[in-house]
């Protein structure tokens, strides 16, 4: 059964001219779950992983990218995702899920959607398992929790994540 969630967006101008956004989806983070720790001695350490796909997709449709430390680890494509094993000392971990289906029919790139970050304070441990739900149309939003937009001389601009910069929102003709 395919869940099929909406998103209801609001605007209101503020004081200085600005327009506040907010939509009802506030967040678009998968969901990753520490399942279990397991400790055995003079063991490897690894990550074993159980992804779970909410939706009719196929788990070949989606890489997921393992950070250990804010530094990538491995890139793996989802349903090839289970045990991994790892060689350095790390502390936090999260995933990045990317949606790149095998066959497609469209040119549009979707934003990838991270994962929770999950920290470790003893890492004495040999294998960890995980929980990671992938739901498809988190790929499809956009979160507006109180996202800002200025209004100046009849124009409309937002701030770049990326650089921390104001830029001009361009309309369909200066695309």
């Amino acid at each position: 059964m395919v869940r099929i969630q909406y998103s209801y967006d609001t605007w209101r101008k503020t004081e200085n001219n600005s327009i506040l956004l907010n939509s009802t989806i506030t967040s678009t983070t998968a969901q990753l779950f520490l399942l279990k720790k397991a400790t055995e001695i003079n063991k490897k350490k690894s990550l074993k992983f159980t992804p779970m796909l909410v939706g009719d997709d196929s788990l070949m449709d989606y890489r997921c990218y393992l950070y250990l430390d804010n530094e990538l680890y491995t890139i793996v494509r989802c349903d090839s995702l289970n045990l991994i094993d790892v060689y350095i000392e790390f502390t936090k971990l999260f995933v990045k899920i990317g949606y790149e289906p095998l066959l497609s029919n469209t040119t549009a790139l979707l934003m990838p959607i991270v994962s929770e970050v999950i920290n470790f304070e003893n890492i004495n441990v040999s294998q960890v398992e995980f929980s990671l739900f992938i739901e498809k149309e988190k790929f499809f939003y956009k979160s507006l929790n109180s996202y800002l937009l200025n209004r100046k001389k009849g124009k409309f601009y937002f701030m770049n994540a990326n650089s921390g910069k104001w830029e001009k929102l361009k309309k369909i003709d200066e695309l």
